[in-house]
């Protein structure tokens, strides 16, 4: 089971002051080092979102401890913020041990959803929990590149810069917190390649070949409009490979992360992306030479006939 909650001061504390989440985090320290005695669960947070994954009575130790410790050090716990994830089979024992506290149980889910709850903008729970989760973010998204490609009739370059800078990153950290969805993202796909791409380049024939090439970096000779179909997998194993650090220091309970281990392995994947992005250049130059020589021999062909 996963419990996560928050803290119902954290906005005021922060407001206004670049620096203030991360003191607000330091100062949560001696709060991780006293709910990390508890046996049997793992204590994950990220700023005032507070999360323990383990055995029901651990988490309930975990949140009675909570509530004691966290008030005096300013982390005042919010029940109503606060959810409890559970596996269908030990729902009604969840409910027992927790009954009283305010805390929300999943299996109802949030409105007509079921078997899951959202978790710092990724989604935990059955399968088909998540997939309703991310269709209605893709729809949300094709909504607003539709808004977008209006403004694109006016304005591309104005309407480029703001998929690259701002649209196009919400889907990333979709892509890379949940896997096996590519093909979810079919329908953003879509938008992007018969509405969005025809209005930036002025083309509106191009073919898959044209497609791929408009998907790679701008040092590539690109415009780094990816296919979200086929970067979803890739974001999530390179993903994976970044958090390796973090991941393991998340499940053995360990407070500080070294820097430099997080450094080399950002630099391994940055020269993943360079290689993969270096293989489809070539792999692109060489469909479009093999189809300007066929070209040219259909045209020398026809030559005697004309």
């Amino acid at each position: 089971a996963v419990v996560s909650t928050q803290s119902g001061h954290y906005g005021r504390a922060t407001q206004g002051d670049n620096c203030a989440s991360g003191f607000y985090s330091i100062s949560t320290l001696m709060l991780l080092q006293e709910l990390s005695l508890i046996v049997g669960c793992k204590n994950i947070w990220y700023a005032d979102d507070g999360g323990a994954g383990g055995y029901l009575e651990s988490l309930k130790a975990w949140w009675d401890k909570l509530l004691i410790i966290g008030p005096p050090i300013g982390y005042f716990p919010n029940a109503t913020k606060t959810w409890l994830v559970v596996k269908q089979e030990h729902l009604d024992k969840a409910r027992e041990l927790f009954d009283g506290t305010g805390i929300q149980i999943t299996q109802e889910g949030t409105g007509d959803k079921s078997g899951g709850q959202r978790y710092l903008g990724a989604a935990i729970g059955t399968q088909s929990f998540i997939k309703q989760y991310v269709q209605d973010k893709v729809a949300k998204w094709v909504t607003e590149l539709e808004e977008l490609c209006k403004i694109a009739l006016t304005e591309p370059q104005l309407a480029y810069s703001a998929y690259i800078t701002g649209l196009s990153k919400r889907w990333t950290y979709v892509m890379r917190t949940i896997p096996n969805i590519a093909d979810l993202f079919a329908p953003l796909e879509a938008c992007i390649r018969s509405s969005f791409l025809p209005i930036i380049v002025g083309n509106h024939a191009f073919t898959d070949t044209d497609r791929d090439i408009y998907s790679l970096p701008t040092r590539f000779g690109g415009l780094a409009v990816s296919n979200p179909v086929e970067m979803c997998p890739l974001e999530y194993s390179l993903s994976r490979k970044a958090t390796q650090p973090l991941t393991e220091a998340i499940l053995n309970q360990k407070l500080t992360l070294s820097p430099e281990e997080t450094h080399e392995m950002n630099q391994k994947i940055k020269h993943a992306k360079n290689g993969i992005s270096s293989e489809k250049t070539l792999y692109n130059k060489y469909k479009l030479a093999s189809k300007k020589e066929k070209s040219t021999d259909c045209d020398s062909a026809l030559i005697p006939l004309l």
